[in-house]
């Protein structure tokens, strides 16, 4: 399922094999000032990678982060997107 809102897209895929019953999504921007209060979010609201004793938290955030093999999954399925969207577009 894809869809669009503002500036963002909102990519939902399964990924039964990794994950069972759980569906991953992905939010998908060229807006700089975006991605950076998203990355704020996905990480308990800090804006970098805490040191242990200097995390900064100026927002409330969640613990949305992806296992490495998950993103991994989905940076090559964004490879084919456009490939993707074109077929669905001829239908």
């Amino acid at each position: 399922m894809f869809g669009t809102f503002a500036r963002r897209h909102l990519a939902i895929f399964p990924v039964d094999g990794l994950h069972p019953k759980r569906r991953c999504p992905a939010i998908v921007t060229d807006d700089d000032a975006m991605e950076g209060r998203l990355r704020a979010l996905r990480d308990h609201g800090r804006l970098a990678g805490g040191t242990g004793g200097d995390d900064m938290h100026p927002v409330v955030g969640f613990n949305f982060k992806y296992p490495n093999l998950q993103a991994a999954v989905a940076l090559a399925q964004l490879d084919e997107l456009d490939e993707r969207l074109e077929h669905a577009r001829l239908r």
